[in-house]
């Protein structure tokens, strides 16, 4: 693996013998993660752990939210908000500069049980079959690794 470390398309490059493989990695919903994160450093109690924002979110939205008080939701709503932050960076990322790279989204699938978001995955591998990525995956962080190839 070799990390050029600047702005250019790709991330990483991975060598497999003599050919080398370019990867991009993006993020789904790190604006509602770092909004999140900025609250658990400075809590004075207990904090939520669920925000339905996406990165495209309007400053009013933004704004809204971070005001917002701690609000139970349904099971159904976090899988419907990772869905969108998966699909949106899909769709950021159809460009033939692309073309036969892999393709790593990290996406918040921990809070969601894996029963839970793996009728997500023919729904997100339509959308990623006419993209140029030779191989697409969806990754969730924390001490485990999960996640699931879609293409």
């Amino acid at each position: 693996m070799s990390f050029p470390l600047d702005s250019n398309v790709p991330d990483a490059w991975w060598h497999r013998g003599e050919k080398k493989v370019g990867i991009e990695v993006t993020i789904s919903q790190g604006r509602a993660r770092n909004i999140l994160g900025e609250e658990l450093v400075n809590a004075k109690g207990v904090v939520r752990g669920y925000l339905g924002l996406q990165d495209d979110a309007k400053p009013k939205e933004v704004k809204a939210a971070k005001e917002s008080k701690r609000a139970m939701y349904a099971r159904n709503e976090p899988l419907g908000t990772v869905a969108s932050g998966i699909l949106r960076c899909l769709k950021k990322k159809n460009a033939k500069k692309y073309e036969d790279m892999i393709l790593v989204i990290e996406a918040p699938l921990l809070p969601l049980a894996p029963d839970r978001w793996r009728p997500l995955v023919p729904r997100l591998k339509k959308a990623a079959k006419g993209l140029p990525f030779a191989e697409i995956y969806v990754l969730g962080r924390s001490d485990k690794l999960v996640g699931l190839k879609i293409k």
